[in-house]
């Protein structure tokens, strides 16, 4: 490509600039639609920025309290506070049992969207008998979303347990 000449004195062409430093207001080089680039300073991406169709910010956060609908099981108070940053997602679950002898699978509640996990297998953790010591309940996800075992029969009625469960998603960001 030729040089464009933005100005000529006595006929000697003055002031030569690329097709790229032509532009007004361009400082430098405008950056490449591909190839491997470095660019310097701090850039303000005001509409996202996505690195293989996934949002690469990780300051981004949200969050939504559910309460479960699960009333036969659990106290109307029983809830799940999901925290999401970037793709991480933090569930922080509290829930009471509505009945003793609460041994068995119990469905809490679906996984919100925007908050899903890439994958079910490997998700669970123990919640944490506040009232009593004993016993402590299983959480885990399955296709229904998130359930809540306990092993024995001896739990009392109105046991508040509580406990976190930290996982990545691939959902779109929460509405």
């Amino acid at each position: 490509m030729s040089d464009i000449v933005q100005l000529k004195e006595n006929g000697v062409p003055k002031y030569l600039k690329t097709h790229v430093d032509a532009i007004d207001g361009v400082e430098g080089k405008l950056v490449r639609a591909t190839g491997n680039e470095t660019i310097l300073g701090i850039k303000n991406f005001k509409d996202g920025l996505q690195i293989g169709g996934i949002s690469a910010v990780t300051d981004k956060f949200a969050s939504k309290s559910v309460t479960t609908t699960n009333t036969i099981d659990f106290m109307s108070g029983s809830k799940v506070i999901f925290y999401r940053w970037g793709r991480l997602v933090v569930a922080q679950i509290e829930i009471s049992n509505k009945n003793a002898n609460f041994a068995g699978w119990k469905n809490l509640m679906p996984f919100p969207a925007g908050y899903r996990p890439i994958t079910v297998t490997g998700w669970g953790g123990t919640l944490t008998n506040k009232s009593n010591r004993n016993p402590a309940l299983s959480v885990y996800a399955n296709s229904a979303g998130i359930a809540v075992m306990v092993s024995s029969t001896s739990l009392p009625t109105d046991q508040l347990c509580s406990g976190c469960v930290v996982y990545f998603t691939n959902d779109n960001w929460p509405s």
